[in-house]
């Protein structure tokens, strides 16, 4: 899915030119807009068959899905569970390959898309079939007006249907974007430097590098420096869910702590990368490529941008005019899925959960110690049983000798293995931060929908007093054009304002998934992977330990025959 560029030339730049030469090729430079670049595209086209494919897939993912309004990131999350499907049947992974074209036919992907098509279709027809059991003129008044208002207007109404798209601002491609599914984010260098600030009192600043892989960018920034950027992030896209960051330490730093807190921001990064549109923001380019000579001046640039969309804008309310897509629009038509989904229920349900799952991390450690010190208590008691049969019988000896050291190791390990899951599970903590995050989403999308109910409730007003002023005696002959005609400001507004809040009922719920299979779902299950293989070379070294046990009873068996 990502255009593969082709460098003007094999010169390397000398170290001072590398980011400013890179700068201008990805971002002040076109796609194909130099005709020798251009030349070079339709030769490979030529002589590489696959390119052509992978073209020809993506217009028919353009047309049958784009085209149609369909939900992008819906369809690719599809396209995953797909291929995973297809995966297991043949006893194979794809969890990871069924957002990338190249891993499909042709073919494969027409029947992905087929069956895709036919989920949507069956879930608009059980979406229609519930709609017509209620009240027709749900859609445009809700529950607004009382029955006898409705009686009256009702002759003189469409059934209100907005239109499939909102169109919005259309983001512009970036080197981050045509690359954030291959992007990692490594913090190395973390340093605390202490720093003068008014009236000459010193604090304590978290500072460290950025290194972005493969793009091979290396960068210094402070901790308050990823807080700020955090903050434009949520400014610029208020329809998005940005990652969250812990409350910043400026006093006490020790080695612990900021090796935990770097791992937090590292964490930040990464999932911020993986969002294709937070990779279209020109300051986050910035943030991660351009080695400033003077900090303050890229500080002062970003003080400045947060300062105008502050002016522009409120956290809280967003307008849709504010909204912005890759593809210059956005799907209107609600969901069932999304307009059946309880988002303050999930954020209840989400935090017992991790909760629990912290308190039990607790207790499997207490837990593992205890037993690790009842195993510890054996080993000694069998210690005490070897020496007290003396030299006299050797074999009774070495028999609870080894079993005395096969329980003392097995404590350790028990204990050992206790502690790698408490780790483990620890990571699911910073998910809590999650939860203010979800909550302001919910706020927003409130909001969309009380914008929503004020402009319905102006349209009916309005349409009451116009019903009213042509007199009761004139209802058939006047046609349901006439009275639309004379509301075109209203109409509009609230046609607007519907999509607006269909458009925030989907967002809910699609940031939620996107939360969970996108932000943390790579971290997730490198964090699982590694308790996994820890746990694995602790049973591995369990079984050898008693296996040597078993050879050594054999081996004292034979020797007293």
């Amino acid at each position: 899915m990502d255009r593969k560029s082709i460098s003007k030339d094999n010169q390397e730049p000398t170290a001072g030119q590398e980011e400013e030469e890179e700068w201008e090729e990805w971002e002040e430079t076109p796609d194909y807009i130099r005709s020798e670049d251009y030349n070079k595209q339709e030769e490979i086209k030529k002589n590489n068959p696959d390119e052509n494919e992978r073209e020809e897939k993506q217009k028919f993912i353009d047309s049958e899905i784009l085209a149609k309004g369909y939900e992008p990131q819906e369809f690719f999350f599809y396209l995953r569970n797909f291929k995973s499907k297809i995966g297991i049947m043949q006893n194979h992974s794809f969890l990871d390959d069924g957002q990338d074209l190249d891993n499909w036919q042709l073919g494969e992907l027409k029947l992905a898309i087929q069956e895709f098509l036919d989920f949507q279709l069956a879930q608009e027809l059980q979406n229609q079939e519930e709609e017509n059991k209620e009240n027709p003129s749900r859609l445009l008044f809700g529950q607004g007006l009382k029955q006898n208002q409705m009686e009256q207007i009702m002759p003189f109404l469409n059934r209100y249907q907005p239109g499939p798209y909102l169109e919005v601002t259309q983001l512009k491609q970036t080197i981050l974007n045509r690359n954030s599914r291959k992007i990692f984010i490594k913090l190395t260098h973390a340093k605390v430097k202490q720093q003068t600030e008014f009236l000459f009192i010193k604090s304590n600043q978290l500072s460290f590098n950025i290194l972005t892989i493969p793009m091979k960018w290396d960068v210094e920034r402070n901790e308050s420096d990823i807080y700020q950027l955090r903050r434009l992030l949520q400014y610029q896209f208020p329809h998005l869910l940005i990652p969250p960051l812990p409350q910043r330490q400026e006093y006490k730093f020790t080695q612990k702590s900021v090796k935990k807190r770097c791992k937090y921001i590292e964490r930040f990064i990464n999932s911020v990368c993986r969002s294709e549109q937070l990779c279209t923001y020109q300051i986050l380019v910035e943030f991660l490529m351009i080695k400033h000579n003077n900090p303050k001046t890229f500080q002062e640039k970003i003080k400045k941008e947060e300062e105008t969309l502050l002016k522009q804008r409120q956290p809280l309310k967003p307008e849709a005019s504010e909204l912005s897509s890759l593809y210059n629009k956005l799907a209107t038509k609600l969901q069932p899925m999304a307009a059946s989904f309880n988002l303050p229920q999930f954020i209840e349900s989400f935090e017992t959960i991790l909760q629990n799952l912290l308190k039990l991390s607790v207790d499997i450690k207490t837990k593992s110690d205890v037993l690790c010190q009842s195993f510890l208590k054996l080993q000694e008691v069998l210690v005490k049983i070897s020496q007290n049969h003396g030299d006299s019988v050797v074999c009774q000896l070495e028999i609870f000798a080894n079993l005395s050291k096969a329980f003392g190791t097995e404590g350790f390990i028990l204990s050992q293995q206790g502690e790698i899951i408490q780790d483990a599970l620890k990571y699911v903590k910073y998910n809590l931060e999650y939860i203010p995050e979800l909550k302001e989403l919910q706020q927003k999308a409130e909001y969309a929908k009380y914008k929503f109910e004020r402009s319905e409730k102006n349209f009916a007003n309005k349409r009451q007093k116009v019903v009213a002023q042509l007199g009761k005696d004139n209802k058939n002959q006047v046609s349901e054009q006439l009275v639309d005609s004379l509301l075109p400001v209203e109409m509009k507004d609230l046609e607007r304002q519907t999509q607006f809040m269909n458009f925030f009922k989907n967002q809910v719920f699609q940031e939620v998934k996107r939360m969970q299979f996108e932000m943390e779902y790579e971290g997730m299950k490198n964090n699982f992977r590694d308790m996994i293989k820890k746990v694995t070379a602790g049973l591995n070294q369990r079984n050898i330990q008693w296996s040597s046990i078993i050879n050594a009873l054999e081996k004292v068996k034979f020797e007293n025959l």
